[in-house]
């Protein structure tokens, strides 16, 4: 991505139909009534109870059915795409704040755009385990993929691009 900011990240760069529908729904409705920073939180808040939602029917759907191959069930951890989301809304407060300071508006005149771009993406990379781990473990991509283009080799075999 070119983010040149947190805020530019979420805001312009990432999965623009929810943010439109997040934007319209939860984010602006609340900040009639209360702060910027608080409408953010709220709006992030949101987004983590979305997703936990869609590991939930997830996990609902593969409650009675085990794999073949282990003969286990997909045991879903509550929690982290709360905790990613909250973090996120977290971080894009404190860019609010700090919006004004010297040495951060001089760095962002001064750096180079892939030195930001980095600097952006390090605040979610350390913890984008938190919400990418439930979705592997329960078969999500799996399910999906028959969304996704497939190559069939000339053997006749068909391989499915490794995510």
């Amino acid at each position: 991505t070119k983010s040149t900011s947190i805020t530019d990240f979420w805001g312009r760069r990432w999965n623009q139909l929810v943010h439109g529908v997040l934007k319209r729904g939860i984010f602006k409705p609340t900040r009639k009534y209360s702060s910027k920073s608080f409408a953010t939180i709220i709006t992030f808040v949101f987004s983590g109870l979305l997703h936990e939602y869609v590991i939930l029917v997830t996990a609902l759907k593969n409650e009675n059915l085990s794999t073949e191959e282990t003969n286990t069930l997909y045991d879903p951890r509550y929690g982290k795409h709360m905790a990613f989301f909250a973090w996120n809304g977290f971080i894009m407060t404190l860019e609010y704040f700090l919006a004004g300071n010297l040495i951060l508006l001089w760095l962002g005149k001064k750096l180079p755009q892939p030195i930001k771009t980095l600097l952006v993406l390090m605040t979610v990379i350390p913890i984008s385990h938190w919400f990418t781990h439930e979705y592997v473990n329960s078969g999500f991509f799996d399910d999906y993929s028959i969304a996704f283009p497939k190559i069939i080799c000339l053997d006749g075999n068909v391989h499915r691009s490794q995510m």
